[in-house]
């Protein structure tokens, strides 16, 4: 039987070479409509095809690249893998065997036929999507071939993440749907679709439009499309039997796609290529692929019916084209004996080449060109024509984005400009920068936009040499083709022109703020220099200044104070001097850098600048000559401080060599006490041993005097030593100061001693004498002890007199109670003088006794220096007396000093209420008015409390004077003039008053106004919600009452403010309480009420007081 098939085969194939024109099917008498023209983007287009059609599509793919977007390869193989043999169509394409090989031939055929023009460049696959679906038990075509695809692609560029390979393991020889065809596990079996639940339309389709979202796929009892018949005739060079095409083809139209309901939409296209026995008008054989089959009665038999609407309408692609905008279009192929096509295959083994003379997979093919006359005639124009105004419309894209740039550019100059008018207007250096950066951030900006648009005019030229190359010779509208992109070309020459300048304007302007900044920079360094010019006319001021004032220093080391401050006056002198330097350097530094600005006004720069530079020059003479000044100063303040300390040390030294002096004088005084100690112990009378013993005494005198003006000079050494304290000459008056201690002390040691002696003297006398002289002589002594006791105790009170005038400059120590210390002080005086007067009265009348005794002598020298004693207590009592004077004064002059101190404040009072009266009478409105009314109420306050301090300071005075016992002179002039301040506070107090009064009556007739007013208002608003019709006039109406609350709860508050300022003694209200109204219109409404319920009305709101 297998044999007979065979037979029969040859049969038909030599029956071929008589019958060139017979086919297989009958053609379908009837007319189909043309092939209508719809709105297509060209770019959005795209093939796919299973089997044969999977070669055919890749063809069809590979040769019109620069029309395709991508390609579906189903059960396929690569692009001219037959070679035009049909030995190596059935060997390498379907069975595998050397296919990795066999690629790079391909390769380099596709590279060959793009040179030679007969395929496009094959760098527009660059950017193409490859889809590629296969069976991983496919008899077919062998799995090994169509995973080679993906490296046919890559060695011509087409990066790896745009191709996709899916094998379906488990299916054979079809195309996978996810529910249509047969069980997927067959190997292969009309009409070669197998439900394998795997969308491989879907897929394809999703991965070549990868860039655009698309809708998710509709049902096929959904669509909203219709499938339209045309007729594929009118697009071969005779019959479509002559290259086995088939009369009719299929096209899918969306309802979106319809020009006729949406002429606004442009759609994609995809055309899907069948493969063997899959056309319409096919039937294929039996199961086992053989072409026919004879039945048992010998007539011709087919066992499947014809494929008829099968492929078309179940291979997916129409759901998914139906939500997305896109036509499908299913050319049809037939079986023909001539060309030899006995399975109705597409031509992807060259079994048109020997009729039609050309390669198969070219693109002047006779199928090739059937389908690209088929697109063309959707597209309504041919491909070159579609290029040419593609070309054009690059250009004009071209065009657009060169005048884009251009308006960026116009806007950064703009900017730029702007930045110029800035930075002109202000001093700030960070700001100039920031604005220059903005500046070169804007002229990069004019770079890139000039670059763009360059680029544009590049690619505007590369388009108008498309259109060029595209025209073909024979053709008259190739001038206007070539005159529309040159008038286009031009215009972008314009706009690169403008951008150039655009570019050289914001240069210039980054010139000029450059040289604002640089101007800037100067002049900040001569208000630098002037700031330190000025510094050093300061600090040679202060340096004069402490030269002039040195010689009323009280120290040394205030002197030395005032040298450090000059040093450090003539280092700021010299440091100021230097940065003026500093300056000048920059400032010259600066003019360089405008000599290398580029412009054509930089010289109005650079003369401004060199006038700058001769202020700097000027700063920088006279700096130098003030620091000359402060040097010569501070040299005359350093002499003036060494003669200062040479002068002290030379007179402290002096002060101790004449301790030292006094107490080589006390020494030889004690030797002298000793030498009488002698006499007084050797003699054997009375009137010797006396004689001895006044001698004694008379150099006990002498060494106390010594002594005491030993304590004096070495008072003035500790006086040398406040002018010394701390400074550098501190510890050398130290030294002296320990010296005429030692001295002192050494003196008061002899003075001990003599003192020792003379008692050993008195003792010798006391032998020689009776008992009455020895009861005079006693007498006497004791007086002479009393006397010099009240001397002493005088002196205390003074000093406890003295600390209590300095005690009234501790503020916590209460003024009567230290004139209270000081009067028990002073009171002691009159004692301490009654007994030297005793003391001396005593001594006197023990002189007289003694007169003609053995004492006579002593007694009436003792009585002699006992009056000089009491002569000097008398004195110094009275020195007491008038420090405690001095006390009282002191205190009564601290109280009016405080009293005044009060009425200055007053004063200050008086002037801030002035100034709130006048706020008050500004006022714009009733917070205004408050606010001022609390001022004055507040100065009131303070005025009461000043007045009531002033007072206080006349009671302290009484207070001091009923503590001191006695009325100074200063007492009677303080207390009239504190009299004078509470009289004048008093009537500042009334008048305060009064203000606060007048000022409270203001404040709260102004709220009452304003309180009126808002209740006029708020009414008003109550009458609008009631008159109120439509919801837009009542929400109005609403929003007018929340506005009017919001200002009677203002002006109550207010109300209660200026209520709540405090009534004056006396002061009774003016004002009655305003009362509220409870709605209702009533009364008249002032124009401006009117025009606020109006504002309310629109919705406009007050601002609050």
């Amino acid at each position: 039987m297998l044999l007979q098939r065979h037979a029969i085969k040859k049969i038909c194939a030599a029956a071929a070479t008589v019958a060139v024109a017979s086919t297989i099917t009958i053609s379908n008498a009837a007319e189909y409509p043309p092939l209508p023209e719809l709105r297509v983007d060209l770019n959005q287009t795209s093939v796919s095809g299973v089997s044969s059609g999977a070669y055919f599509a890749a063809q069809f793919h590979v040769a019109w690249s620069s029309k395709m977007k991508g390609v579906g390869i189903f059960s396929g193989g690569p692009w001219g893998c037959a070679q035009g043999s049909l030995t190596t169509a059935e060997g390498v394409c379907k069975n595998g065997s050397g296919i990795e090989a066999h690629i790079n031939t391909l390769v380099n055929d596709a590279t060959n036929r793009s040179s030679a023009d007969r395929i496009d460049n094959i760098d527009n696959m660059k950017s193409d999507r490859v889809f590629i679906s296969y069976g991983g038990i496919d008899p077919t075509v062998a799995p090994a071939v169509t995973k080679s695809i993906p490296s046919f692609y890559e060695m011509l560029g087409v990066p790896s993440d745009n191709v996709n390979i899916h094998e379906q393991s488990e299916m054979g020889h079809a195309i996978p749907t996810v529910d249509f065809g047969n069980p997927c596990h067959f190997d292969t079996e009309p009409p070669w679709i197998s439900s394998c639940d795997y969308d491989g339309a879907g897929e394809m389709l999703k991965h070549i439009y990868h860039d655009e979202t698309l809708n998710p796929k509709v049902s096929k009892t959904a669509l909203s499309g219709q499938f339209i018949e045309f007729d594929q005739s009118e697009f071969t060079d005779g019959s479509p039997a002559s290259i086995s095409m088939a009369e009719r083809g299929i096209l899918y139209v969306p309802e979106a796609c319809d020009p006729e309901k949406h002429p606004e939409n442009v759609c994609r296209l995809h055309v899907f290529f069948h493969g063997c026995e899959q056309g319409i008008d096919t039937q294929p054989n039996d199961r086992f692929g053989d072409d026919w089959m004879l039945d048992g009665t010998g007539l011709w038999s087919v066992p499947y019916p014809k494929i008829g609407d099968t492929i078309y309408k179940n291979v997916g692609v129409n759901e998914w084209a139906d939500s997305n905008q896109m036509i499908v279009m299913y050319p049809q192929w037939i079986k023909t004996f001539s060309p030899v096509n006995n399975k109705g295959c597409n031509d992807w083994w060259g079994y048109t080449d020997h009729v039609h003379n050309t390669n198969y997979d070219d693109k002047d093919a006779p199928q090739m060109k059937a389908i690209q006359l088929m697109i063309e005639k959707i597209l309504g124009q041919d491909f070159i024509d579609y290029d040419q105004k593609e070309a054009l419309d690059s250009i004009r894209e071209a065009l657009a984005n060169a005048e884009a740039a251009q308006s960026e550019s116009d806007s950064a100059l703009t900017e730029a400009e702007q930045n110029l008018v800035d930075v002109k207007e202000t001093d700030d250096l960070d700001i100039m920068h920031e604005k220059l950066s903005a500046i070169e951030a804007l002229t990069t900006t004019s770079e890139e936009q000039l670059a763009i648009a360059q680029e544009q005019k590049v690619a505007a030229e590369e388009q108008k040499q498309i259109i060029i190359d595209l025209i073909p010779e024979q053709e008259d509208d190739a001038a206007d083709y070539v005159a529309d992109a040159e008038a286009l070309i031009s215009k972008i020459d314009l706009v690169i022109n403008d951008i150039s300048e655009n570019k050289a304007d914001s240069e210039n302007i980054s010139l000029l703020i450059q040289a604002e900044i640089i101007k800037q920079k100067i002049e900040n360094a001569v208000a630098i220099t002037n700031t330190k010019a000025e510094t050093s006319k300061t600090a040679v001021e202060k340096c004069q200044s402490a030269y002039a004032t040195i010689g009323n220093a009280e120290t040394i080391l205030e002197m030395e104070n005032a040298a450090t401050e000059n040093n450090l006056c003539v280092s700021t002198a010299e440091s100021a001097a230097n940065e003026i330097n500093t300056q000048l350097d920059s400032v010259n530094s600066l003019i360089m850098d405008l000599n290398e600005i580029s412009h054509t006004d930089i010289s109005s720069y650079i003369a401004d600048a060199e006038d700058q530079k001769d202020l700097v020059t000027e700063n920088k003479t006279s700096a130098e000559q003030l620091i000359t000044d402060a040097q010569s100063c501070m040299d005359q303040l350093n002499q003036t401080i060494v003669d200062k300390i040479n002068n002290t040390s030379n007179t402290a030294e002096t002060n101790l060599q004449e301790i030292v002096s006094l107490k080589d004088v006390v020494t030889g005084q004690l030797d002298m006490i000793n030498s009488q100690l002698t006499d007084a112990e050797s003699a054997t009378d009375s009137a010797n041993a006396e004689a001895a013993v006044i001698a004694i005494d008379s150099l006990i005198i002498a060494m106390e005097d010594k002594i005491a003006i030993a304590q004096n000079i070495k008072t003035t050494i500790d006086e040398l030593m406040n002018i010394a304290n701390q400074s550098s000459i501190h510890s050398s008056i130290s030294a002296k100061i320990t010296s005429a201690d030692n001295n002192i002390l050494n003196m008061q040691n002899s003075l001990s001693q003599a003192n020792t002696k003379k008692g050993q003297a008195e003792a010798a006398l006391f032998n020689l004498l009776d008992g009455e002289a020895k009861d005079l002589y006693n007498a006497a002594q004791d007086a002479q002890f009393k006397a010099k006791a009240a001397e002493e105790n005088i002196n205390k009170v003074k000093d406890a007199l003295q600390e209590q005038l300095e005690n009234l400059n501790n503020p916590n120590l209460q003024k009567p109670e230290i004139i209270a210390n000081a009067k028990a002080e002073a009171d002691k005086l009159a004692g301490f003088v009654n007994d030297a007067e005793t003391a001396l009265a005593n001594a006197n009348n023990t002189a007289e006794a003694a007169k003609g005794t053995a004492v006579e002598t002593s007694t009436a020298q003792t009585a002699a220096y006992i009056s000089e004693v009491k002569d000097a207590a008398i004195s110094e009592s009275e020195a007491a007396n008038a420090l405690y004077k001095e006390v009282i004064n002191t205190a009564y002059t601290l109280a009016l000093s405080e009293a005044q101190t009060y009425a200055d404040n007053i004063a200050a009072s008086n002037s801030l209420i002035e100034a709130a009266k006048e706020e008050q009478a500004n006022a714009a409105n009733a917070s205004e008015s408050i606010a001022a009314a609390k001022k004055i109420e507040e100065q009131q306050e303070l005025i009461t409390q000043y007045k009531d301090a002033i007072e206080s300071a006349l009671n302290l005075v009484n207070d001091i004077n009923s503590a001191a016992g006695i009325e100074t002179s200063g007492m009677a002039s303080v207390t009239a003039e504190i009299e004078t301040l509470i009289t004048e506070a008093e009537t500042d107090l009334a008048n305060a008053s009064e203000n606060l009064a007048e000022a409270r009556d203001s404040a709260v007739t102004a709220a009452e106004t304003e309180l009126n007013n808002a209740q006029k208002i708020y009414e008003n608003a109550e009458t609008l919600t009631k008159i109120a019709t439509t919801p837009e006039e009542v929400s109005e109406a609403q929003a007018s009452l929340r506005n009017a609350e919001e200002i009677l709860a203002t002006a109550e508050s207010n109300y209660a403010e200026a209520d709540s300022i405090a009534q004056p003694e006396g002061y009774e209200p003016k004002i009655p309480e305003p009362q509220k109204s409870s709605g209702g219109g009533g009364g008249s409404t002032s124009p401006l009420l009117i025009f606020i319920f109006a504002a309310l009305a629109c919705g406009i709101k007050r601002r609050k007081p």
